[in-house]
């Protein structure tokens, strides 16, 4: 056996000198180094995969598993955060956060941020399809293992639904909530704000942060894009409503919706029979809302919005949209 790997090993190292930017020749180097207890020779291997493929969420599991057998926590602990950054949904990258995490005697900190993390394999239609639940009870900690580190405050996150070959060719469907959080200085919600002129909700989002009571959303995706069918997140002074596609790998959006100003007044009438119908249109819209855009890099999106959509209620303004 070890001299199968030997020659492995061999074939790896010939290919490439025939392309130095195989890239998955080194992840396999890697992967015979760990089987060899080579361990530092398979950091340099994943080291130098991710240097031709950093968008690789695998690569990255893969160098923490090293970094770990090393006994260097940290790192391992760093590897697989910005390998979360790729694809959230991991779930190797998931578990072994919360294992080093422990490790780093952050113990309590694993259990508030991972409070449930429950996997199942559902065997009635395709045994491929696996159903997942997720629960985080503090969603700000877990999004700054996402590098989302000023932007979202606490919060109960959940999500649900299913990954593997799904119908129309998607990877994942399910839903996503996040329970009492805190929104703060994130750019496409200031850029919405100012676009929308609500100048004294922007001032408070970039001192205090706007609070929210909830925010939910149904979603498919495949490979990197997520489809949003339906997604809204309301709180006293603010809701808002999105619906369109979002591309983890290029961090880009395309998305149209409704900010709605002063959401809880706005949308007393939502439980009126007819009425509320008739003024607000669309369920979780006020009788005043803004129609909006947003395309492009979701850090500095571009912002359409529609200001004829604020000075009509309900069902005409979706004659603006």
């Amino acid at each position: 056996e070890q001299g199968q790997l030997n020659d492995a090993i061999q074939s790896y190292q010939k290919a490439l000198e025939l392309n130095p930017n195989y890239s998955e020749a080194y992840n396999s180097l890697g992967n015979i180094f760990m089987e060899q207890g080579q361990i530092d020779d398979a950091v340099i291997s994943y080291q130098k995969a991710l240097e031709i493929n950093p968008n690789y969420p695998a690569l990255h599991n893969n160098l923490g598993n090293a970094y770990k057998q090393l006994g260097q926590p940290q790192d391992a602990l760093d590897s697989y955060s910005k390998g979360l950054t790729y694809n959230p949904d991991y779930i190797d990258l998931l578990n072994n956060i919360g294992v080093i995490l422990k490790e780093l005697n952050q113990a309590q900190e694993a259990i508030s941020t991972y409070e449930n993390i429950l996997f199942n394999y559902n065997n009635i239609n395709d045994s491929n399809i696996l159903k997942y639940y997720f629960r985080a009870s503090n969603a700000g900690k877990f999004f700054e293992l996402l590098n989302y580190k000023s932007e979202l405050k606490d919060g109960v996150l959940s999500s649900e639904g299913f990954l593997g070959n799904l119908d129309n060719d998607n990877d994942i469907m399910g839903t996503i909530s996040i329970d009492n959080f805190k929104i703060m200085k994130a750019p496409l919600f200031a850029e919405l704000l100012l676009a929308a002129s609500l100048t004294g909700l922007t001032e408070v989002l970039e001192n205090d942060g706007i609070e929210f009571e909830q925010f939910d959303a149904q979603f498919t995706a495949k490979d990197d894009e997520f489809l949003i069918s339906k997604s809204r997140a309301y709180g006293f002074s603010l809701g808002l409503t999105a619906e369109g596609k979002i591309n983890s790998k290029e961090k880009s959006i395309n998305l149209l919706g409704s900010i709605v100003p002063a959401y809880k007044i706005n949308s007393l009438l939502n439980n009126i029979p007819i009425v509320g119908d008739l003024l607000t249109a669309r369920e979780d819209e006020g009788i005043f809302a803004i129609n909006y855009e947003a395309i492009g890099k979701w850090n500095n999106p571009n912002i359409l919005i529609n200001p004829l959509s604020l000075l009509t209620p309900g069902i005409i303004r979706n004659i603006f949209n």
